[in-house]
Parts: C-alpha cells; structure tokens; sequence
C-alpha cells in the first residue's frame, strides 16, 4: 500500500484506537488515547503487537481500517470527554511511515482548539521526521526505542539526527537477558545520548517479577530508569 498517496488523500492506515493508561516509559500509568497506525519496516520476533504489520499470520482487511483523518480526530475527542489532560500516543507498526497523517491530527486538534494534549510518537528510529520539525514544541515528545539484537534484527537502525534535533526525546530499551547492557552502553556512549533512558523486560507477567531481580540493581548502576511493562498484566487481550 502506498502509505504517503493515502496520507495525502486524507486517509490513515489504522490497527486500532482506544483510551487505556500508558504501560511503560516516561508517563507510565497516565490516561492515554492510542491511535495505532498500522504497518511497519521491522519484523521484531518479540514484537506483541505483530497484528499491525504481519499480514502473513493476520488478515489484513481484518486488521486494518482506512480511516478519514477526520474520523480519527472525532474518535480521540470523543475518548477524552471528562478528561482535563490527556496524553495522545502515536504508535504501531511504525507510526512515522504515516508521519503526514501524524501531523494532519495534530493541526486538526489545534484548529478545534485541543490545546491540552501531549502528544507522543513512539518510534523505532529508523524514519528521519521531516514534516514534524515545524511543530516540534513543547506538545510533541520523541520516544525512541531501538531494537537490540534480541529483537532479531541484525544492527540497531537509528537516525543519528534524532538525538540533535529535538528537544524532547526519550530512549526505551527491551532487554532479554543481562547481556543486553553491554549493547545499550555501547550506543549510549557512541551516540552521546544525554536524554532519559528507560530500560524494559521483554516479558509477561511471571518473568517481569524475576528480570527486575537484576535489571533494576543495572539500572541503578548506570543511572537508567527502570520501567515495567504495564500492558502485559492483560496478557494477549488488546486495547489495554
């Protein structure tokens, strides 16, 4: 599908939009609305929410609604009645492949006078933003979460000029097994990251009790934050 044809005819590629509370990084626990956008360049083997991209194994009219811009900022207005501050997380699949559809929902809630918002774009690093650079403030937050090679990609695929270029930006990091550190040192110190770093259990529920047993003793040690991972104690059930 031609992700940027559609954007640009008004439409977006959408898995799912709910309210929950965000599970895991920076606003952990925080009433959120997520809009999933379907889609993604990365084929983690860990990846929980593989119904957005892998068509191989999901059917894809069934997973996926071609939705009017419109309809998707009438759908997050009507989500955050009664709420004074909402954060709205953008993410996948990978949300920046519909960057433009990211930044027509953002001016569409201004423009109705949304100012309340935060809005945060979880992104995996790979797609350089260009359309957000405009509206880059204090209502836009990076979230960038690089695959290690756990995930089953070969390197970690990041845009070096993520790290410069804005001004919020936080780093999350799904960690396996206690070797994982040696990786994320090696690019915290070759990229000289200075922003917040989030260090996750790549687990369910059992095992998220047992990692934090030694992730959190490295975490302190290298002055990461540790954040568990809310949205497992749902197990498989979506929408949470």
């Amino acid at each position: 599908m031609n992700l940027k044809k559609l954007n640009q005819s008004g439409k977006a590629a959408v898995s799912e939009i709910f309210l929950s509370v965000q599970g895991e990084g920076p606003r952990i626990g925080e009433p959120s609305i997520f809009v999933r956008f379907a889609y993604c360049n990365l084929s983690c083997s860990w990846c929980d929410t593989k119904y957005a991209w892998d068509f191989e194994k999901y059917e894809h009219d069934g997973e996926v609604d071609i939705l009017p811009i419109e309809e998707i900022v009438d759908n997050i207005i009507e989500l955050t009645k009664n709420l004074e501050c909402i954060n709205i997380v953008f993410t996948g699949g990978e949300p920046l492949l519909q960057e433009n559809a990211i930044v027509k929902i953002i001016k569409m809630l201004y423009n109705k006078d949304m100012c309340d918002y935060l809005f945060l774009i979880e992104t995996n690093g790979t797609i350089p933003p260009k359309e957000l650079k405009p509206i880059n403030n204090e209502d836009v937050v990076l979230i960038v979460s690089p695959k290690l090679k756990n995930s089953g990609m070969n390197k970690i695929p990041v845009v070096a000029h993520l790290i410069y270029s804005y001004s919020q930006i936080y780093w999350k990091f799904v960690v396996n097994s206690i070797e994982d550190f040696e990786e994320i040192d090696r690019f915290v110190e070759e990229k000289q990251i200075y922003s917040p770093i989030y260090i996750m259990p790549q687990c369910v529920v059992l095992e998220q009790l047992i990692n934090s047993e030694y992730l959190i003793p490295e975490c302190i040690k290298r002055g990461y934050t540790y954040s568990p991972r809310l949205q497992v104690l749902f197990g498989k059930k979506r929408g949470f």
